[in-house]
């Protein structure tokens, strides 16, 4: 599990803070296969260890590098450093106080932040709010695969603040990264995307707020393509993340927004490729904005598919008379190969029928390389009772003596991760 922080230091409006969970929430609906990997906190940083120390502790303190780090204090006593918010505030300030300016340097904010996080070998993503008058005057500062913070100096408006917010954390999952196409870099601003429709452009943030909006409206995400693969790919080296694809068996998904259908080919080619080798009949309903899909077997039997993105799945069938049914499996296999190959693991999505999550179970223990599970049911008796006699006993030897507790999983076989560097990383937006 990945914390996502939001710090809320003393005096930040309650608004803002309400404001700010639903931003972090629109953005990780962007990447639902992380979605349920991420734990939405609040930090109001107040100080959990000793934050302050006399004249003498600071004498007996040995010469290194974090001792001159020590800020001191006009009545002679020193803020320990990264300790309290008093501390980053007045190091964030001290140039600007030396120029007669009373107000916060953001960017060195920050970083000051930043290399908290590092020194603690913090896996979390921060965003703090700071409700300060900064010097020089910019909305937000994103540091990539660590933190950013937004100014609330000017955003008293919430689609505003939701825009940059966004914007923000785009720089922190590191949406314009230098090895990609289509950016540019200003000495000032950073690196930016250079299409003025994506959230990730620096055409301002009032245009870019419209422009999101008309885009929300459309059914769009605010990213690009390019940005959006750009995020996919951090997000996927990325510790305490696990790609999951989420079945249900609810009926009409909500449509979610898409810059296109590219996203459908996946599981078009997958499904196409399962009815060839099987003898049945693939169908697609090629106007429905969801992927809409079904499988008719030589028997008469049906798999009915519907996706409202790669990572989201809803699965119905019929028997061969056309009635209601429960996928078989087998056909339950043939999802779960195709989550095998995209190394996620099978998330249980609020399934009410205990033989449709059973058949489910089933398949992802039978999957080679064995699929773990998120959201599995507990097999208990009770359960047991509720299931087809074969469905059961299949059950039960899926499981096996050392496997009958199948819940909340890690995958067997995931993708290699990368840590955090050592090396401190440098702002990728000041905006």
């Amino acid at each position: 599990m990945k914390k996502l922080i939001l710090e809320t230091p003393a005096g930040t409006p309650p608004h803002c803070k309400i404001w700010a969970k639903e931003a972090a929430q629109e953005m990780l609906s962007m990447f639902p296969e992380y979605k349920s990997s991420f734990q939405i906190e609040f930090d109001d940083c107040h100080p959990k260890n000793k934050s302050e120390i006399s004249v003498a502790e600071y004498t007996a303190l040995p010469n290194d590098e974090l001792k001159s780090k020590y800020f001191k204090l006009p009545n002679g006593r020193y803020l320990v450093p990264y300790a309290s918010e008093a501390w980053f505030l007045a190091v964030a300030s001290e140039q600007n106080k030396a120029k007669g300016i009373n107000a916060v340097d953001m960017e060195h904010y920050a970083r000051l932040k930043a290399e908290k996080m590092v020194r603690e070998n913090s896996q979390d993503l921060v965003v703090t709010l700071l409700n300060q008058t900064i010097e020089p005057k910019f909305y937000g500062y994103g540091i990539e695969k660590l933190n950013s913070v937004i100014s609330l100096e000017n955003c008293t408006d919430k689609e505003l603040f939701i825009t940059i917010f966004i914007h923000e954390f785009g720089h922190i999952l590191n949406a314009t990264h230098a090895a990609r196409s289509h950016i540019k870099e200003d000495p000032d601003l950073g690196v930016h995307c250079t299409n003025n429709k994506c959230i990730m452009g620096e055409s301002g943030f009032i245009g870019l707020t419209q422009e999101r909006l008309d885009r929300k409206q459309k059914g769009q995400p605010p990213f690009c393509d390019e940005c959006i693969a750009s995020m996919r790919e951090t997000l996927e080296n990325m510790p305490g993340l696990v790609k999951a694809v989420t079945i249900t068996h609810q009926n009409n998904l909500p449509v979610l927004p898409h810059n296109n259908d590219n996203w459908k080919d996946g599981w078009r080619q997958h499904l196409k490729a399962v009815a060839a080798r099987e003898n049945a009949t693939y169908n697609e309903d090629l106007k429905n904005q969801n992927f809409v899909a079904d499988i008719t077997h030589a028997d008469g039997s049906k798999l009915n598919i519907e996706a409202n993105n790669e990572y989201n799945l809803s699965l119905g069938a019929q028997n061969a008379n056309g009635e209601d049914d429960i996928p078989s499996i087998k056909d339950f296999s043939n999802i779960v190969a195709k989550a095998v190959k995209d190394n996620c693991q099978i998330e249980f999505a609020n399934i009410e029928d205990d033989e449709f999550k059973a058949r489910l179970l089933i398949a992802c223990l039978e999957s080679s390389p064995r699929v773990k599970t998120k959201g599995a049911p507990h097999i208990s008796k009770e359960f047991l009772q509720n299931l087809d006699a074969k469905t059961k006993t299949r059950l039960q030897r899926a499981l096996g003596p050392q496997n009958s507790n199948q819940g909340n999983n890690r995958p067997t076989n995931p993708r290699r991760r990368q840590t955090r560097p050592n090396n401190f990383p440098r702002g990728r937006g000041r905006s």
